[in-house]
Protein backbone atom coordinates (compact mmCIF):
# COMPACT_ATOMS: atom_id res chain seq x y z
CA UNK A 1 0.00 0.00 0.00
CA UNK A 2 1.29 3.41 -0.92
CA UNK A 3 0.87 6.19 1.21
CA UNK A 4 -1.45 7.57 -1.57
CA UNK A 5 -4.02 5.01 -0.80
CA UNK A 6 -3.71 5.65 2.75
CA UNK A 7 -4.35 8.92 2.57
CA UNK A 8 -7.09 8.03 0.34
CA UNK A 9 -8.63 5.75 2.83
CA UNK A 10 -8.27 8.14 5.71
CA UNK A 11 -9.79 11.21 3.51
CA UNK A 12 -12.96 8.81 2.68
CA UNK A 13 -12.73 8.26 6.23
CA UNK A 14 -13.13 12.05 7.70
CA UNK A 15 -16.14 12.69 5.16
CA UNK A 16 -17.71 9.95 6.11
CA UNK A 17 -17.33 10.78 9.33
CA UNK A 18 -18.54 14.05 8.73
CA UNK A 19 -21.34 13.22 7.35
CA UNK A 20 -22.97 10.78 9.86
CA UNK A 21 -21.57 12.98 12.87
CA UNK A 22 -20.00 16.24 12.45
CA UNK A 23 -22.77 17.87 10.36
CA UNK A 24 -25.86 16.44 12.22
CA UNK A 25 -24.09 17.14 15.68
CA UNK A 26 -22.90 20.86 15.13
CA UNK A 27 -25.09 21.79 12.26
CA UNK A 28 -28.66 23.52 13.33
CA UNK A 29 -31.42 23.66 11.00
CA UNK A 30 -32.69 27.63 10.89
CA UNK A 31 -36.07 28.09 9.92
CA UNK A 32 -35.94 31.71 8.25
CA UNK A 33 -32.83 30.40 5.89
CA UNK A 34 -33.34 30.08 2.12
CA UNK A 35 -31.53 26.63 2.07
CA UNK A 36 -30.21 24.61 4.85
CA UNK A 37 -27.38 25.46 6.93
CA UNK A 38 -26.00 21.64 5.82
CA UNK A 39 -25.83 22.31 2.40
CA UNK A 40 -22.68 23.38 1.70
CA UNK A 41 -20.75 21.15 4.88
CA UNK A 42 -22.49 17.79 3.12
CA UNK A 43 -21.36 19.16 -0.34
CA UNK A 44 -17.79 19.52 1.13
CA UNK A 45 -17.86 15.91 3.09
CA UNK A 46 -19.30 14.26 -0.42
CA UNK A 47 -16.02 15.94 -1.92
CA UNK A 48 -13.74 14.37 0.72
CA UNK A 49 -15.47 10.95 0.15
CA UNK A 50 -15.50 11.34 -3.69
CA UNK A 51 -12.36 12.27 -3.85
CA UNK A 52 -10.43 9.61 -0.75
CA UNK A 53 -12.19 7.10 -3.32
CA UNK A 54 -10.62 7.98 -6.20
CA UNK A 55 -7.17 8.65 -4.56
CA UNK A 56 -7.61 4.68 -2.95
CA UNK A 57 -8.43 3.26 -6.35
CA UNK A 58 -6.56 4.78 -8.89
CA UNK A 59 -3.56 6.00 -7.72
CA UNK A 60 -0.16 5.08 -9.99
CA UNK A 61 2.77 6.08 -8.43
CA UNK A 62 5.44 5.01 -5.98
CA UNK A 63 6.12 5.83 -2.38
CA UNK A 64 7.92 9.49 -2.43
CA UNK A 65 8.50 10.92 0.87
CA UNK A 66 8.19 15.13 0.58
CA UNK A 67 11.44 17.12 0.66
CA UNK A 68 12.68 19.08 3.46
CA UNK A 69 11.39 22.10 1.40
CA UNK A 70 8.26 21.12 1.23
CA UNK A 71 7.49 20.04 4.20
CA UNK A 72 9.06 23.56 5.46
CA UNK A 73 5.92 24.70 3.20
CA UNK A 74 3.74 23.31 4.81
CA UNK A 75 4.35 23.69 8.28
CA UNK A 76 4.48 27.55 6.83
CA UNK A 77 0.83 26.89 5.30
CA UNK A 78 -0.27 25.39 8.72
CA UNK A 79 0.98 28.40 10.77
CA UNK A 80 -1.20 30.86 8.36
CA UNK A 81 -4.10 29.13 8.80
CA UNK A 82 -3.88 29.56 12.72
CA UNK A 83 -2.73 33.56 12.41
CA UNK A 84 -5.81 33.84 9.68
CA UNK A 85 -8.17 32.49 12.55
CA UNK A 86 -6.82 34.86 14.74
CA UNK A 87 -7.32 37.92 12.21
CA UNK A 88 -10.65 36.93 11.72
CA UNK A 89 -11.50 36.48 15.57
CA UNK A 90 -10.23 40.16 15.89
CA UNK A 91 -10.74 41.95 12.74
CA UNK A 92 -13.66 39.91 10.72
CA UNK A 93 -13.59 37.30 8.19
CA UNK A 94 -12.93 39.37 5.31
CA UNK A 95 -9.36 40.76 6.84
CA UNK A 96 -8.00 37.22 7.63
CA UNK A 97 -9.38 35.48 4.34
CA UNK A 98 -7.95 38.98 2.14
CA UNK A 99 -4.57 38.34 4.12
CA UNK A 100 -4.34 34.62 4.06
CA UNK A 101 -5.21 34.66 0.01
CA UNK A 102 -2.20 37.18 -0.68
CA UNK A 103 0.28 35.26 1.49
CA UNK A 104 -0.72 31.69 0.07
CA UNK A 105 -0.79 33.60 -3.78
CA UNK A 106 2.93 34.59 -3.13
CA UNK A 107 4.22 31.42 -1.59
CA UNK A 108 2.99 29.78 -4.64
CA UNK A 109 4.10 32.00 -6.78
CA UNK A 110 1.51 33.27 -8.65
CA UNK A 111 2.67 36.65 -10.20
CA UNK A 112 -0.78 37.31 -13.06
CA UNK A 113 -2.16 40.18 -11.85
CA UNK A 114 -5.65 38.77 -12.97
CA UNK A 115 -5.25 35.98 -11.31
CA UNK A 116 -4.40 37.82 -7.94
CA UNK A 117 -7.14 40.25 -8.12
CA UNK A 118 -9.21 37.24 -8.27
CA UNK A 119 -7.59 35.33 -5.87
CA UNK A 120 -7.28 38.13 -3.11
CA UNK A 121 -9.64 40.07 -3.44
CA UNK A 122 -13.38 39.02 -5.31
CA UNK A 123 -13.00 35.33 -3.99
CA UNK A 124 -12.91 36.38 -0.42
CA UNK A 125 -15.38 39.21 -1.01
CA UNK A 126 -18.14 36.87 -2.60
CA UNK A 127 -18.02 34.26 0.11
CA UNK A 128 -19.01 36.94 2.33
CA UNK A 129 -21.82 38.30 -0.06
CA UNK A 130 -23.08 34.53 -0.68
CA UNK A 131 -23.45 33.56 3.15
CA UNK A 132 -23.67 37.12 4.99
CA UNK A 133 -26.15 38.30 2.29
CA UNK A 134 -27.66 35.86 0.37
CA UNK A 135 -28.05 32.77 3.21
CA UNK A 136 -28.27 35.45 5.90
CA UNK A 137 -25.52 33.09 8.04
CA UNK A 138 -22.76 35.17 9.77
CA UNK A 139 -19.36 34.84 9.14
CA UNK A 140 -16.45 35.01 11.88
Amino acid sequence: MTIERFLGGITVLCGVLLLLYGIPAHVQEVETAIMSPRVFPQIAAWLFVVAGTVQFFFVKSKLKLPTRREFIRVLVVCALILAMTYLMDKFGYLVGAVSMMAVIMYMVYERRPLWLGIAIVIVPIAIWILFVIVLKRPLP
